[in-house]
């Protein structure tokens, strides 16, 4: 289930980029949530249902930005990557599908979703430096201590 090599798990950027079927997926279920919000803003049509409504994109926003963050750093058509990736698209959907009433009858049902895919899922998985602090930028290397340092933030100026 893992690559051989822990660096086959990274993304070549010398090579040109190429969104993969995980990737399209998750976007699909990205504008299927998109349009639950809109359908949902459109039947509380109110300065409190639009409060609401950029409260669940917001919780939308934070799952697809480390998502991206993921897929643009790691290979995800590695089949160790897609381990990490397929449950949040999973988890994705719950979301989707109870954000029409994630203030009410099923706000259980999303926010305990979102926060095991915070949890679990590539936010808690970026690489992390020697004290323990995670790494500033999604460019850093580990090839010498120097960017290790920098990316740490744990280098004097």
């Amino acid at each position: 289930m893992t690559a051989g090599n822990t660096s086959d798990l990274l993304r070549n950027h010398a090579e040109p980029q190429r969104a993969t079927y995980v990737e399209l997926f998750f976007d699909v279920i990205l504008v299927f949530a998109l349009t639950r919000l809109s359908h949902t803003l459109f039947t509380d049509l109110t300065w409190l249902g639009a409060l609401h409504t950029v409260i669940l994109l917001a919780a939308f926003w934070w799952v697809w930005v480390f998502t991206a963050w993921t897929t643009d750093r790691l290979n995800p058509a590695q089949p160790a990557i897609q381990v990490v990736i397929i449950p949040i698209m999973l988890g994705t959907l719950i979301m989707a599908g109870a954000a029409p009433t994630a203030f009410g009858e099923d706000g259980m049902i999303f926010a305990a979703t979102y926060v095991i895919i915070q949890a679990a899922g590539p936010s808690s998985s970026r690489p992390r430096c020697a004290a323990g602090r995670r790494w500033r930028s999604a460019r850093c290397s580990s090839s010498s201590g120097t960017a290790s340092q920098e990316c740490c933030g744990s280098r004097a100026h």
